[in-house]
C-alpha cells in the first residue's frame, strides 16, 4: 500500500491557514449576530494570553480556542482541552476587568476543531469537570451555517441552547392548556404564537451526529411553500407535536382552573382537565417531534396565527424516536437511508436493525469503508456515497437478516443472538466485496459508472451472493471466499469484455426493477454454463414477464378507476364483454370482478378503443409520451415481446437480451399510470416483501 505522502507546510504558511480558519469561527459568530465579535488577530490578548475568537449573547460570553491539522488526521485533544481548561480563571479576570466585555456575568468555553475526528474519550474529558468544554468539529459548523441559511436568527437560540445557556430574564412560557394522559404520557393540548415556540424550541436532526436523533434536514423551498400557503390565507390545521425536554420538565407546571367542576370530576366526565400550562422559556424547553416546516414556515410570514400543539411530558429520547416513526410511517415517507439508519437504533434485534446494523458494519470495513451514506454519521450528502437504503432494501429482499433466505435455504450466517448474526453477516459481506473487488477489477474500476459500486446496480451483486450462499447451503458446504471466486470469475469475464456502450446499456436495465431481475437472469444463465453447476441460481422466471403481469394488473386497476361509474357492457366491445361475461358465470364471480378477466392484449385492445378517455394521461407535452405514435409504438412493442414468451419455452431463448426499449417502455407506462392512480414513485421500495427479484 502506498504511503500518502504529506506536504510540508511552512511555519508561515501553517499561520497563515490558522489564521483564516479563526477568522472563519468569527465570521461564524458574526453570521449568527453574536455581539462583541473579536479574535483571529495576535493583538487580541487577555491576561497576556491570546483569544482566538470570542462572541456574547446577552450576559454570557464564548470563548473559543481553535486548532486544527493542515489535512485530515487523528490528534489527541485532551491536551488542548486541559490547557483551555487551564486558562479559565486568567480568561475570566481578564474579561470582567475590561472595558468592552466587563457585563458579562456567565463564560463558556469551546474548542473548535478543523480536520480531526473527535473521539469518545475527547467527548467525556470535555464534560468531565465542572468547566465543560464544548467542542464544535466540522460538522457542527457546517450544519449551523446551513441551518442559518434557511432559518435565519433561529438557529443562534438552537445553538444557544445546545452550549447550556439560559435566557437572562428567565421567563417562563404561560398558556391556556388542556391536560390529559395517553399511555402513561401527561399530554397537553394548546395553542401557540408560533415565534413563541421558535425562540424555545430545538429540532433532533440526524445529520449531527447525536446517536438517537432522528428528524430530516429542514427543506428550505418547502419552508417557503408552506408559508405562501399560509400568507394566502389557508389554513395549517395539523397539530405540531413537540415533547418536553428533560432539564425542563422538573419546572414544567400545570395549575388547573377552579370551575364548578374540580380538576378530579372534569377528568372523569371529560377526560380532560383545563388550566395553565408553564414552562421555562428556554432556548431547548422543547423538542419538535413533527411539524417542523410548518412551525419553521413562519419565520417567512406577517399574518398572525396560533398553531394548534401537542406537548408530551415526559417522553424520553427513544421514545420521541418511536413516534416520530410513528407518525410517519402513516404519513408522508421519511428519507430511506433515514428510516433504515433508525432500524439499526430503535430495533437491533429485528429483520431491519439487523440489516441496519450490517449496513453500518459495512461501512467500517474494507472494501467498503466509508463508501456508504449513514445518516447519522454527519452532514456529508449522499452524493459519491452508496446509499444506505439500496444496500439495506436489498438484503431485506434476499432475507439475509432472517433464518431462511430469499432461495428459502437456512440462512448460515442466523443466530439466535442478534450481534452475532451481525458479525457473521458483516464479515461475509465484506469477504465477498473483496473478491468482487479482485475478480471484477475492470468494474470496480469504473466506480459508479460500473455495477458494484453503483447505487441500484449492486444489488444484483447482493442478489447473487444469496444465490452463492443458497448454492453452498444446498450441497451441505460452508460458505468460504473459494467459492465466491468460482461463481464470480465467470461474471468478471463476462463484464470484462464489455465496452462501454455494453456498459451503457447494462446500467439503463438496471436502473428498474424488472432490468435488474432480466440481468440477474442473464448471470446466473453465464454462470451456470461457464462452471457447469446447473443447480446454481434456483429457479428463473421467463424474463419480462413479471413486469408484464404487474402492468396487466394496473390496467386493470385503470379501468376499475374510470369506468367505475358506467356499466360494463357499455365500455367493453360486445365481445369482450360476452367472453368476461361467461367466464364469470362459469365460475360464480361477480360482475364487479369483470375488467379482471381480461388478458393483456384485451386490456391494450380496451386502451385503444377508449383512446379518448386514456390517452390524454399517456401522450403530451407534459407526459412520457410526446406523440400518440409514440406510445402505440410503445404497446406494440410489448405485445411483441409478450407473444414470443408465449410461443417459447421458458428459457434463454424466450427473451432478446438486448432490449432496452422494453424496459423503457414499461418504465414510462408505468410513471404515466402513477400519476393517474396517484401512486408514489416510492411506492415499489415500500413493498418490503415483495418476491419479485
Amino acid at each position: 500500500m502506498t504511503e500518502e505522502i504529506v506536504p510540508i507546510v511552512s511555519p508561515s504558511e501553517r499561520k497563515t491557514r490558522a489564521t483564516s480558519y479563526e477568522l472563519s469561527i468569527k465570521t461564524f459568530l458574526e453570521d449568527l449576530q453574536f455581539k462583541d465579535v473579536d479574535g483571529a488577530r495576535d493583538s487580541f490578548l487577555i491576561g497576556e494570553n491570546q483569544v482566538d475568537v470570542c462572541g456574547g449573547h446577552e450576559d454570557t460570553l464564548l470563548i473559543i480556542e481553535c486548532t486544527m491539522k493542515q489535512a485530515l488526521g487523528k490528534k489527541l485533544l485532551i491536551a488542548k482541552i486541559a490547557e483551555l481548561r487551564g486558562k479559565r480563571d486568567v480568561f475570566q479576570k481578564g474579561f470582567r476587568k475590561s472595558e468592552k466585555y466587563g457585563h458579562y456575568k456567565n463564560f463558556k468555553y469551546i474548542l473548535s476543531v478543523r480536520n480531526i475526528p473527535v473521539r469518545r474519550e475527547d467527548i467525556d474529558y470535555a464534560n468531565k469537570d465542572e468547566c465543560r468544554i464544548y467542542i464544535w468539529d466540522d460538522n457542527c459548523i457546517d450544519y449551523y451555517k446551513d441551518l442559518y441559511s434557511k432559518i435565519g436568527e433561529y438557529a443562534k437560540y438552537e445553538l444557544l441552547g445546545e452550549i447550556g445557556i439560559r435566557p437572562a430574564s428567565g421567563n417562563t412560557v404561560s398558556i391556556p392548556a388542556a391536560c390529559t394522559n395517553i399511555a402513561g404520557s401527561d399530554v397537553y393540548l394548546f395553542f401557540a404564537d408560533p415565534r413563541t415556540l421558535l425562540e424555545v424550541s430545538c429540532v433532533a436532526r440526524r445529520e449531527k451526529g447525536q446517536e438517537r436523533y432522528y428528524q430530516r434536514i429542514i427543506n428550505k423551498k418547502k419552508l417557503k411553500q408552506i408559508a405562501s400557503y399560509v400568507e394566502t390565507g389557508n389554513i395549517l390545521p395539523n397539530n405540531i407535536i413537540i415533547g418536553i425536554s428533560e432539564q425542563s420538565r422538573k419546572y414544567l407546571k400545570f395549575t388547573p382552573w377552579q370551575t364548578k367542576l374540580d380538576y378530579k370530576q372534569q377528568l372523569l366526565q371529560y377526560g380532560v382537565k383545563y388550566g395553565i400550562l408553564e414552562f421555562p422559556k428556554d432556548y431547548r424547553s422543547c423538542w419538535i417531534i413533527d411539524g417542523q416546516h410548518r412551525l419553521y414556515s413562519f419565520i417567512n410570514t406577517k399574518k398572525p396565527i396560533y398553531l394548534p400543539v401537542v406537548a408530551f411530558h415526559d417522553l424520553s429520547m427513544e421514545r420521541q424516536c418511536k413516534l416520530f416513526l410513528d407518525i410517519n410511517k402513516n404519513q408522508k415517507p421519511v428519507p430511506p437511508d433515514l428510516v433504515w439508519d433508525l432500524n439499526g437504533d430503535m430495533i437491533p434485534s429485528e429483520p431491519d436493525g439487523i440489516i441496519s446494523s450490517v449496513v453500518k458494519s459495512l461501512n467500517e470495513m474494507e472494501p467498503l469503508a466509508r463508501r456508504i451514506h449513514i445518516p447519522s454519521k454527519g452532514m456529508q450528502t449522499s452524493h459519491g456515497y452508496l446509499k444506505m437504503s439500496g444496500i439495506c432494501l436489498s438484503l431485506k429482499r434476499t432475507k439475509l437478516g432472517t433464518h431462511v433466505t430469499y432461495s428459502k435455504t437456512e440462512n448460515p450466517f442466523w443466530n439466535k443472538n442478534p450481534d452475532e448474526t451481525v458479525r457473521q453477516l458483516s464479515k461475509a459481506l465484506s469477504i465477498y466485496f473483496i473478491v468482487i473487488k479482485d475478480i471484477l477489477r475492470k468494474d470496480w474500476e469504473r466506480g459508479d459508472k460500473g455495477l458494484a459500486l453503483s447505487n441500484g446496480s449492486n444489488s444484483i451483486l447482493i442478489r447473487i451472493f444469496e444465490r452463492i450462499v443458497s448454492n453452498c447451503v444446498l450441497k451441505k458446504n460452508a460458505v468460504k471466499a473459494s467459492d465466491y471466486e468460482k461463481y464470480l470469475k465467470p461474471l468478471g469475464k463476462y463484464l470484462n469484455e464489455k465496452t462501454d456502450e455494453d456498459y451503457k446499456k447494462i446500467r439503463l436495465m438496471a436502473s428498474s426493477e424488472g432490468g435488474k431481475d432480466n440481468l440477474l437472469r442473464d448471470f446466473v444463465l453465464y454462470i451456470r454454463k461457464e462452471t457447469n453447476d446447473w443447480q446454481f441460481g434456483g429457479n428463473i422466471d421467463a424474463s419480462g414477464s413479471s413486469e408484464i403481469k404487474s402492468l396487466e394488473k394496473r390496467f386493470k386497476d385503470l379501468f376499475e378507476l374510470k369506468f367505475k361509474e358506467d356499466r360494463a357492457e357499455d365500455v367493453l366491445s360486445k365481445d369482450l364483454y360476452g367472453k368476461a361475461s361467461k367466464y364469470l358465470s362459469t365460475h360464480g364471480l361477480s360482475k364487479r370482478d369483470i375488467y379482471r378477466q381480461l388478458t393483456f392484449g384485451e386490456c391494450v385492445r380496451v386502451l385503444r378503443e377508449k383512446k379518448d378517455i386514456f390517452y390524454p394521461s399517456f401522450v403530451g407535452s407534459n407526459c412520457e409520451f410526446h406523440a400518440e405514435i409514440d406510445f402505440e409504438s410503445a404497446l406494440g412493442h410489448i405485445t411483441r415481446h409478450r407473444n414470443s414468451q408465449l410461443s417459447h419455452d421458458i428459457g434463454a431463448a424466450a427473451r432478446d437480451t438486448d432490449d432496452p426499449l422494453f424496459k423503457i417502455y414499461i418504465d414510462k407506462i408505468n410513471k404515466c399510470i402513477n400519476g393517474i392512480l396517484g401512486e408514489s414513485e416510492n411506492d415499489e421500495e415500500a413493498e418490503d416483501d415483495s418476491d419479485e427479484l
